[in-house]
């Protein structure tokens, strides 16, 4: 039998196909944009992310050579939603967890309740990037949409429902509302009440894994599908991409290096304490019962370097190939050894742990002989920066990391996995499978259809390291120095700003 991973992000999705042998079969990928509104803001369009998710599992199935496709699971990005009404149609376009509407009401949710007890319950600080502000905003500023919202869905549980009708929530999406208490894997009355939020719009929650419905006939034939498909809810995009790390002990993690950057941790409790809360980091209910997770991240992962790219590199890739790698070229020509400078990668914001939205980025050590390619590697170091202080905050807080798997678009870079190596002073390894969402999404579909016992025995199938990048101690020691300046750089230029 066949199973297949389905991963909708916030400006493309992808569906993976994978024959019983673990080996995968085929792969189709779509892009798409968010839309300017009328109100000048960028906003994701519901029809369009589902017509292109239509179009990746139709060609996913079309180029597929082996048995029936047997399950599939659904993994999206979090904090974005779709309002729907009682009659299935689609009421507005999605509202980006980078757009800050809805930032006066959190200020306000937070006063009301208090920030401890709404991190007690939701394992969440309040932040206007969650879903719950957003609601909030429409509910005072367009009423008449929130009125008639019958339901809220997230990205996986939009899908989930456009598939089969069905209307479900996964525990790690459910809690990135920051209404859900992550201790009892219910919607929090307390909470709800104090947002002024009706629980009646929020879909029933489940542990991500089971599976939830099955495909409406109509819609299956319609994508070249002839079985029965169980459909599986699998939970935020990182979540999966954990599990499809082979993540399933405490103190393992993976750091998907895609437009984001983030660190997704394993621990084996609930962690709720101030270290936590100060640092923005959440507790978010994994597909192990009684296991969590937590997201480090920075907003300027692949984004910088694209950044950069489109702004500056023309002195690297004037005579580049069509066919060659833009990032490949730059790598190339980057120098080898560690770099003098210090790259603030703040440039939509600071993440975990300062949480600042006015942070911005900043370049320090330039000279008269810096060049183009320096600065490449010096931006992979200030990635690289950032992530450590990530991971030293979660120490901080109780959450440690012994061994990190790496995966995304940026596992592609060798540069990149040494550079981290090295200044993580741990092993790194890299998956055979780059796109680690849609395995762990596959992983979770082969288990729920009875091809694999468990997720253990999932992983052991499916789960496969490329190679390991191990510290190289001279540049450790290098590194370890310029870190300790690196510290300095985030306070020095937000006192510059005035902030």
């Amino acid at each position: 039998m066949a199973i297949a991973g389905l991963d909708v992000g916030q400006s493309g999705c992808k569906c993976t196909m994978f024959n019983d042998d673990g080996q995968v079969s085929t792969y189709a990928y779509q892009e798409y944009s968010a839309e300017k509104s009328t109100a000048g803001y960028f906003e994701l369009n519901p029809q369009t992310v589902w017509e292109s998710v239509c179009l990746v599992i139709k060609k996913a199935v079309a180029s597929h050579k082996g048995s029936a496709l047997k399950a599939l699971c659904i993994t999206s990005f979090g904090e974005v939603g779709v309002n729907v009404d009682k009659d299935g149609r689609i009421l507005r376009n999605s509202i980006s967890y980078t757009d800050f509407r809805g930032e006066s009401q959190s200020v306000d949710f937070e006063k009301k309740l208090g920030r401890k007890e709404i991190v007690q319950r939701s394992g969440h600080v309040p932040h206007p990037m969650y879903p719950f502000s957003k609601l909030m905003w429409l509910r005072d500023n367009e009423p008449d949409i929130y009125n008639n919202t019958d339901v809220f869905l997230q990205y996986s549980d939009f899908i989930l429902f456009m598939l089969s009708g069905e209307k479900y929530v996964d525990w790690s999406l459910a809690s990135r509302t920051c209404m859900f208490n992550v201790i009892d894997k219910q919607f929090d009355d307390f909470l709800l009440d104090g947002a002024r939020l009706d629980r009646s719009i929020f879909p029933e929650p489940v542990q991500p894994g089971l599976p939830v419905a099955s495909m409406r006939k109509n819609v299956a034939e319609s994508l070249g599908i002839t079985s029965t498909v169980q459909l599986v809810l699998g939970g935020q995009d990182q979540i999966c991409a954990a599990l499809g790390a082979g993540v399933l002990k405490d103190s393992q993690a993976v750091n998907g290096i895609g437009t984001v950057d983030c660190i997704t941790p394993l621990f084996n409790r609930p962690i709720l304490n101030d270290a936590m809360a100060d640092s923005g980091f959440s507790c978010i209910p994994y597909m192990l019962p009684n296991h969590y997770v937590t997201f480090a991240f920075n907003y300027s992962g692949g984004a910088l370097l694209k950044w950069y790219k489109d702004k500056f590199s023309k002195a690297i890739l004037h005579n580049l190939d069509k066919n060659k790698s833009a990032y490949s070229e730059m790598e190339k020509q980057a120098p080898k050894e560690p770099t003098d400078l210090l790259i603030l990668p703040h440039l939509l914001g600071a993440a975990t742990p300062y949480m600042d939205i006015d942070a911005v980025g900043a370049i320090i050590g330039l000279t008269n002989n810096t060049d183009a390619a320096q600065i490449y590697r010096g931006l992979l170091e200030g990635m690289a920066y950032e992530a450590k202080t990530n991971i030293d905050a979660l120490k901080k807080a109780g959450v440690i990391i012994d061994r990190l798997t790496i995966c995304g678009g940026g596992s592609r870079s060798p540069m990149a996995l040494q550079i981290r190596a090295d200044l993580f002073d741990m092993p790194v390894d890299v998956l055979e499978v780059e796109e680690a969402g849609t395995l762990g999404a596959a992983i979770m579909a082969g288990t729920a259809c009875g091809l694999y016992k468990d997720i253990q025995d999932g992983v052991d199938h499916l789960v496969r390291i490329k190679k390991t990048f191990y510290p190289n101690d001279k540049n450790s020691a290098i590194y370890k120095a310029q870190y300790e300046k690196y510290q300095r750089v985030y306070p020095c230029i937000k006192q510059i700003q005035g902030n």
